[in-house]
């Protein structure tokens, strides 16, 4: 099972492969310890990324980034945070435990990473995950023309050939320029499960 999302207008499916839905099957005790690059000693102190009483704080949080984003994760003790990035759900006994920075970066062919985390105490997630949509446009120009996991046609009845690929005809080879009109463009980043995206009977996608 492949996760999906659409973000924007011009990048509608550059996440579609990389953002949030279901999630790929798991054991039922599957939270890992995080294993990204910790922040040196010698750094200086964070500034305060605050938390809710029942959410953690990201920090930074969603938007448009030129490069690799360091995102740190907060929360009221005694909760333990648990978060994915790979467009699964995290749940108390799914995802990765936070123990310190969380590197972010796109990569070719995925222009979008979504960071969801939930605030866990006494086995039990204390609300909804939080969801932040991390954008690389320099990444987006990558978007392939058959994403896996994504369907070939769109439509229930008119069916449409797909198009994912961000035709580099429509920008002549000049990525500079695309890259600022892909940050000068409103985007919106909807994060929901794979099937309620590509459902041929019910997806949004399939019956526009």
């Amino acid at each position: 099972m492949r996760p999906a999302a659409a973000v924007g207008v011009a990048t509608v499916l550059a996440a579609c492969h990389a953002s949030t839905g279901d999630a790929p099957d798991a054991p039922d005790a599957a939270i890992a310890v995080d294993a990204a690059a910790a922040v040196p000693d010698t750094a200086p102190p964070p500034e305060a990324c605050p938390s809710g009483d029942t959410t953690p704080g990201v920090c930074p949080g969603r938007g448009l980034y030129a490069g690799p984003v360091t995102v740190r994760l907060s929360g009221p003790t005694p909760a333990s945070i648990v978060y994915t990035l790979d467009g699964s759900e995290p749940t108390p006994a799914h995802g990765t435990r936070y123990e310190r920075p969380v590197a972010i970066a796109g990569r070719p062919g995925a222009g979008v990473v979504v960071l969801q985390a939930i605030l866990v105490q006494e086995n039990t997630a204390l609300a909804r995950p939080v969801v932040h949509s991390y954008v690389f446009p320099e990444q987006v120009l990558t978007q392939p023309s058959e994403p896996p996991g994504a369907p070939l046609v769109w439509g229930s009845k008119a069916m449409t050939p797909a198009a994912y690929e961000l035709d580099p005809a429509g920008y002549a080879g000049d990525r500079a320029a695309a890259v600022a009109g892909l940050r000068a463009l409103p985007t919106v980043s909807v994060v929901l499960p794979a099937a309620d995206l590509w459902n041929p009977a019910t997806g949004i996608y399939m019956n526009p």
